[in-house]
C-alpha cells in the first residue's frame, strides 16, 4: 500500500488528474479547492473517506451525499479509522470482483 499526501486542495486535485488511488481521505478544510469541491470533481474514481473537523449534521450529510463512503470527525482513534478503511475497502472489492 502506498501513502500519499497533500495539504492543498489545488496541488490535491491536480495529483487525482495524473494518478488513480484505491482509498482517499479527504478533509473538508483545504486550502484553496475545498474537500467538498474535490468530492464534486472526482466523484466516482476512487473511494473516498472524510476525515475533518467538520462534524455538523449539514457537513456529513453534504459529504455523504456527493459520494463519499465514510464520514468521520477530528479527533478521531486510529484503530476506529483503520476499521472503516479497512471495511471500504473490502466493500470495494466486492464490487470490482476482486
Amino acid at each position: 500500500m502506498n501513502a500519499w499526501g497533500v495539504l492543498d486542495g489545488n496541488a490535491a486535485f491536480a495529483e487525482l488528474e495524473k494518478k488513480s488511488f484505491d482509498l482517499i481521505l479527504l478533509d473538508v478544510m483545504l486550502p484553496g479547492m475545498d474537500g467538498f469541491e474535490i468530492m464534486e470533481n472526482i466523484r466516482n474514481q476512487a473511494s473516498i473517506i472524510f476525515l475533518t473537523a467538520r462534524g455538523s449534521v449539514q457537513d456529513k450529510i453534504r459529504g455523504l451525499n456527493l459520494g463519499a463512503d465514510d464520514y468521520m470527525v477530528k479527533p478521531f482513534d486510529m484503530m476506529e479509522l483503520q476499521a472503516r478503511v479497512e471495511s471500504v475497502l473490502r466493500f470495494r472489492g466486492r464490487e470490482s470482483g476482486s
